[in-house]
């Protein structure tokens, strides 16, 4: 029957809406898109188009009635764009209104226009539609892959496919699934390419991507607070080492670097701060402190209060924040297998890291993340950084990126000093001394002790114990709880109608279109018991049935026939036949089983 040519269109249109709502906001949104859009276009195939527009109209009317409402929904909504597309381009982000993730009349609404374009331009229209604006979306703000991936896939699919059978649909899911690897796909990083200017024979590090911060919603807030902050102070994290200098008085040598675009040295003191990030630079010249590593203790101990001091323990809270923190099952292994005390001053916990490291890693391969989460379980915040690293600049001052190494390494957050080069590969420590002479892991001289006290006072130390991540517990609103419940129930309530309409037309007062409804629902009911095409001759179909069914359906299809081809009413005894027939394919379809059975009731067949 045509019911089956439509289903399977309706179900790929309500899986292109469910993937495009669950990458613009989350899973609850999903399944209420899925339900809804798939149970509008089942209604809209088997009734009339019209159907179709019927959601999108009352979304706008609700939208009216409820105006107060629907603008505050419309708030969230741009809430979370906002949020999104700030940590999308590291920009700052402030709440826009309230703190809910989702909008419940906002996603009636958008299903509404959703089942509008798919009545107007069909499952595939509605899928090239979809598929550009989840590209959109994924361009501008942080919204997932994985759906984007699916959604396109599904878009090809039924161009490919067709959406006809479950054989369409099958293929559909195996597209889906060859292509959801895409997402992992990394494409090979071309070779750096660009000129480099610096004092010749030191090491030079120059940053191309920073390890990005693990926030959610209301800890990137309060980090744009205080970034917000800071810039009112005057202080720029970027310019730290800049801030530590003049805190100090330090008369430390400082270095021209020309690096070009997307590549940062470390150690920045001046340069040209981009305005549309929190975390670059416009232009290629810098002014860097190479010496940073070697003097950063000593520096440390020469600081007094003052406005700088104030403003780095305010961006100490959004380091260990974002960089700090461990899982339960991370920090678990890590106490396992190097168990380093985190109420040791910072360069005995260092150096612990460093010799842990060494002694215990001989793959090169996992020695950067390995550092970071070793540092991060007790208590140092860190983070990985990749780029190219000359480990001494030509004796010219000038070198292409070409020839430097491509490489990763780890950066450490030093209270006072900022981020700085941490090295632990052996081959490379004379490149980021970081440690001064003397001291271990096993003991010795430190030289942070008298820095910390000081540092410590104006922001406690955060040990492992303090920097456990928070606890998230995610919480269904009861607003989109309601949603695929009702959808749910209007799905129920769908079926019934339909069952009372068939009924209506078996019991026509016109005994001709009694005897035509009778025997084509009694088709239809046989077709799905026994898993016969509908499309077979009469003849080709009755070798199928078997007992009762058989004569029934004989008998049933006699007097259909004399009723088409004599042109005369249908008599009594003929509308009887055809209802036998119909009840005993109604009898062999309820014992099928109670699956089988529930399922054909919630589709209204019986």
């Amino acid at each position: 029957m045509e019911h089956k040519r439509t289903i399977p269109e309706a179900l790929v249109f309500g899986t292109m809406a469910g993937l495009l709502a669950y990458m613009l906001t989350g899973l609850p949104a999903a399944a209420a898109a899925l339900l809804l859009c798939a149970l509008t276009a089942i209604l809209a195939d088997r009734f009339c188009r019209v159907i179709g527009f019927v959601p999108a109209a009352a979304a706008t009317v609700t939208a009216a009635v409820l105006h107060s409402r629907f603008m505050t929904e419309c708030a969230l909504c741009a809430d979370e764009l906002s949020y999104r597309t700030a940590m999308h381009a590291h920009r700052l982000y402030s709440p826009v209104s309230g703190t809910a993730d989702s909008a419940p009349l906002v996603l009636f609404l958008a299903c509404g226009i959703a089942c509008g374009i798919y009545t107007a331009l069909g499952a595939k229209g509605f899928g090239v539609t979809a598929s550009a604006a989840a590209v959109t979306a994924e361009l501008f703000t942080a919204a997932p892959k994985a759906p984007l991936c699916a959604l396109i896939a599904v878009t090809a699919a039924s161009f490919l496919f067709g959406q006809k059978n479950a054989r369409s649909l099958m293929l559909t899911a195996l597209t889906v699934l060859l292509a959801m690897p895409a997402v992992f796909l990394k494409f090979p990083a071309a070779p750096p390419k660009g000129e480099v200017t610096a004092s010749g024979g030191l090491p030079l590090y120059l940053a191309q991507e920073y390890e990005q911060p693990q926030l959610n919603k209301s800890q990137y807030a309060r980090s744009s607070a205080i970034f917000a902050a800071l810039t009112d102070k005057g202080f720029d994290p970027r310019l730290q080492t800049a801030h530590l200098l003049a805190a100090t008085g330090s008369e430390l040598s400082a270095d021209v670097v020309t690096a070009p675009e997307g590549f940062t040295p470390a150690g920045v003191c001046t340069g040209t701060l981009s305005h549309d990030t929190t975390d670059g630079f416009d232009g290629t010249d810098y002014t860097v402190c190479r010496e940073l590593g070697d003097n950063v203790f000593r520096l440390m101990a020469k600081l007094r209060p003052s406005d700088y001091t104030d403003c780095e323990a305010l961006y100490r809270e959004y380091v260990f924040t974002a960089y700090g923190s461990l899982s339960a099952d991370e920090q678990k292994r890590m106490d396992e297998q190097f168990s380093i005390d985190g109420s040791l001053p910072l360069d005995r916990k260092l150096a612990a890291v460093k010799s842990g490291i060494n002694s215990r890693l001989k793959d090169e391969h996992d020695r950067t993340a390995l550092t970071v989460t070793l540092a991060r379980s007790c208590g140092i915040a860190a983070r990985q950084v990749s780029g190219v690293y000359f480990k001494a600049m030509p004796q010219s001052g000038k070198a292409d990126l070409s020839d430097g190494e491509y490489r990763s390494w780890a950066e450490v957050y030093i209270d006072g000093a900022g981020w700085v080069v941490f090295e632990t590969r052996p081959d490379y420590e004379s490149a980021s001394p970081l440690l001064p002479e003397g001291i271990s892991a096993e003991g010795g001289r430190s030289a942070s002790e008298s820095a910390e006290q000081y540092i410590y006072a104006a922001a406690p130390p955060h040990t492992a114990a303090e920097i456990r991540p928070e606890t998230e517990h995610f919480s269904f609103s009861p607003a989109m709880a309601a949603v695929p419940a009702g959808a749910v129930i209007l799905l129920i309530l769908a079926g019934r109608i339909r069952a009372l309409a068939r009924s209506a037309k078996r019991r026509s007062r016109t005994k001709t279109a009694a005897l035509t409804a009778a025997h084509r629902q009694g088709i239809e009911l046989a077709a799905l018991t026994l898993g016969i095409e509908t499309s077979l001759p009469p003849e080709k179909f009755a070798e199928k049935l078997d007992g009762l069914l058989y004569s029934r359906f004989n008998a049933s299809e006699k007097a259909f026939e004399r009723m088409r081809f004599s042109g005369r009413p249908a008599e009594a005894a003929d509308v009887k036949a055809a209802e036998k027939f119909y009840e005993e394919a109604l009898r062999r379809a309820k014992k099928q089983g109670f699956a089988k059975s529930l399922a054909r009731r919630l589709t209204g067949l019986y």
